[in-house]
């Protein structure tokens, strides 16, 4: 058996690891200490991401925030600007 968390090495602020990667799409493992941001960015394809653990905001365009908890996900709209902020530790899953 393994963990999401053995994906990550060290305490790192923002750390992004691939998790599997299929025929058709991709995952990533995404781990933010409390208080960490990842910076407003966007995506050429649709995704998905999930929060696994903890609570993060999920911003798009500095307008729509969404507080996301275990087991809560928001659809990632292809050339959306958005950015995440983590309230406490967080595990999330980005399907592409």
């Amino acid at each position: 058996m393994k963990n999401l968390g053995e994906l990550h090495s060290g305490p790192k602020e923002v750390s992004a690891q691939a998790f599997f990667k299929g025929e058709l799409g991709s995952t990533v493992s995404i781990q933010l200490m409390a208080g960490a941001n990842l910076k407003e960015h966007s995506s050429k394809t649709k995704a998905l991401l999930l929060c696994v653990s903890g609570t993060v905001s999920y911003t798009e365009s500095g307008a729509l925030e969404e507080t996301l908890s275990s087991g809560d996900y928001v659809l990632i709209e292809p050339e959306v600007k958005h950015a995440v902020l983590a309230h406490e530790h967080s595990q999330l899953l980005l399907l592409k």
